[in-house]
């Protein structure tokens, strides 16, 4: 490949979404070469940390 990634799609919904990653290539669309590990520790779901209690729905 070129190293053109493909552009993500809009979604719609949350559910639309899943959908898509679970059946996409990921590799298509990112470059996972430039990527960097992360140990969680800054997790959130928008209320909180994930690590203080927070829980996603």
């Amino acid at each position: 490949m070129d190293g053109t990634k493909k552009e993500l799609p809009q979604f719609n919904t949350e559910d639309e979404e899943q959908e898509f990653l679970a059946k996409a290539d990921s590799t298509e669309y990112i470059d996972w070469s430039s990527a960097e590990r992360s140990d969680g520790k800054s997790l959130t779901d928008g209320r909180g940390s994930l690590r203080d209690g927070g829980q996603l729905k």
